[in-house]
C-alpha cells in the first residue's frame, strides 16, 4: 500500500533540468580527459574523477602509462616518470577547472564509454519530491487529518472576518488522566458570532 499525497512538480522539473545539465558538463569532461590521459574509465573511476578527489585515477594513470611505456620497451626510470607526471598535470589541470555537484554523482554511470543517467534515473528522482504514506494506519491518521482540516475551514468561513485565523480563542485544552481533550470554549455566543 502506498499513497503519494503530495508532489512538487516544479521542484521535480527544476531538478530533472539541473541534473541534465550536469550530464552535458561530465560528457564535456571525460572527452577532455580522454584526450589527454590514457586510461578507459569505469563508473566508480569516473566518479572519482569528477567527485572524489581523483587518487584512484592517479593510481590507474600510473598503471596504464608505465605498461605503455614498458610494452614499447622503454624502461629509463626518468622517461617514465616525466611521461606520468604530464599526464597527471594534465589531469588534475582539467579536475581543478570543475564545480559538480556532488548531490548529483549517484544518477550517473559510464556506459560504453560514455557518461549517462542510470537507467530508472527519472522515477528515482521523483521519489525525493514525493510525500507517500505506506502503511494503513497512516492513511487512516491522514484521512482524520483531512477531516480536522476541512471542519476548521468550514467552521472559519462562518466567522466574522475579524475573528478568522483566531481559532485558537474557540477552543480550550483539556488534560484529564493524561489525555488531551480539545473543548469549545464555554460560554461563546454562537448567535452573535454568526452575525458578526
Amino acid at each position: 500500500m502506498e499513497k503519494v499525497i503530495n508532489f512538487r512538480e516544479n521542484d521535480y522539473t527544476y531538478h530533472v533540468a539541473e541534473v541534465k545539465k550536469e550530464l552535458t558538463k561530465l560528457q564535456s569532461f571525460l572527452h577532455e580527459i580522454q584526450e589527454v590521459v590514457p586510461v578507459t574509465f569505469t563508473s566508480t573511476l569516473f566518479q572519482d574523477a569528477a567527485y572524489g578527489s581523483g587518487s584512484a585515477v592517479e593510481i590507474e594513470i600510473k598503471k596504464v602509462i608505465s605498461e605503455q611505456l614498458t610494452n614499447a620497451g622503454i624502461v629509463i626510470t626518468s622517461i617514465k616518470t616525466a611521461a606520468i607526471n604530464e599526464s597527471l598535470e594534465a589531469f588534475y589541470s582539467l579536475k581543478n577547472k570543475q564545480n559538480f555537484n556532488p548531490n548529483f554523482s549517484q544518477y550517473f554511470i559510464i556506459k560504453d564509454g560514455e557518461v549517462c543517467l542510470i537507467d530508472g534515473f527519472e522515477d528515482e528522482a521523483k521519489k525525493q519530491f514525493q510525500h507517500v504514506i505506506r502503511t494503513e494506519k497512516g492513511l487512516e491518521l491522514y484521512e482524520k487529518h483531512l477531516k480536522i482540516v476541512e471542519a476548521v475551514n468550514d467552521f472559519q468561513s462562518m466567522l466574522p472576518v475579524q475573528f478568522r485565523g483566531k481559532l485558537l480563542q474557540f477552543i480550550n485544552i483539556d488534560f484529564n488522566n493524561q489525555k488531551t481533550d480539545y473543548l469549545p470554549t464555554a460560554f461563546v455566543d454562537y448567535d452573535r458570532l454568526a452575525n458578526g
